[in-house]
């Protein structure tokens, strides 16, 4: 649920609030956005946050305060942040509390014929942020990731989609990280044939508690059978451990398809 104030002054002001609700998820989010040079495309974003939120196995409690610039940039989006981000989280010897302040940088660009159903069209991401221990963050840390998606015509309904991420932390002390900076691998949008954010290291217990390293790819062909009703083939293969292409899991499967007006369930 979601309530945008797209003019709140003359100077061009919007706000948004969004809450989520889901078996793995329930979250508040806020944002504030103030025009900057091309009020069209540019703003400057303050933004706050509280959820609780199982990660992998573990279940945790986040507060996030933050700032960023977003701006176009050589035909990308450049976005330009500082968070805030508190995280209380019990990974089976207790409960644990992590402070990070976490400079970042994402560069992202997008291009497709359709933005609900494209044939034809590409997106990638890159996020890097990080921090350094201080008495406002608990470790010094790197995390990098890359992802990458490409829609390609087969024929009059059919289509071929790719996709990969990659995904990296160098860190003083990995165990410090809370699970909300690590690595997860499984479900819909990863390795399908896995469960949600099950790829992962484990710990005494047994639960998955987030890795150093992602990869994840993917290949896949969808073809629309009957008007919006369509049929899909895919393989996946991947995940997350603390050494780089460690134990690649593989999921391939078949699927039913419906080109929603909201995008393709």
């Amino acid at each position: 649920l979601g309530a945008e104030f797209r003019r709140i002054n003359r100077r061009g002001h919007k706000t948004r609030f969004d809450l989520l609700v889901s078996a793995v998820e329930q979250s508040f989010n806020s944002q504030y956005l103030i025009p900057i040079r091309n009020v069209a495309t540019d703003n400057l974003a303050i933004t706050a946050s509280a959820a609780q939120k199982q990660v992998g196995d573990i279940d945790t409690n986040q507060f996030k305060f933050g700032t960023s610039i977003n701006q176009k940039w050589f035909g990308f989006r450049r976005q330009l942040s500082l968070t805030l981000e508190r995280e209380n989280y019990d990974i089976g010897n207790g409960t644990r509390t992590s402070t990070l302040v976490i400079p970042g940088l994402q560069l992202s660009r997008t291009y497709a014929d359709d933005q609900l159903f494209p044939r034809s069209g590409y997106s990638m991401n890159l996020d890097i942020h990080g921090g350094l221990k201080s008495p406002l963050t608990e470790t010094t840390f790197l995390r990098t990731s890359i992802s990458l998606r490409s829609v390609l015509p087969l024929a009059q309904r059919a289509r071929l989609l790719v996709r990969g991420e990659l995904g990296t932390i160098q860190s003083e002390a990995f165990s410090d990280l809370p699970p909300s900076q690590r690595f997860f691998a499984g479900g819909d949008q990863s390795v399908r044939g896995y469960g949600f954010q099950e790829l992962s290291p484990k710990n005494s217990d047994g639960d998955a508690i987030g890795g150093e390293h992602l990869t994840v790819a993917s290949v896949e062909a969808d073809y629309l059978v009957y008007k919006n009703f369509g049929v899909a083939t895919f393989f996946d293969i991947g995940n997350a451990g603390n050494k780089i292409l460690t134990d690649l899991k593989k999921g391939a499967g078949v699927g039913l398809r419906y080109r929603s007006p909201v995008g393709m369930i």
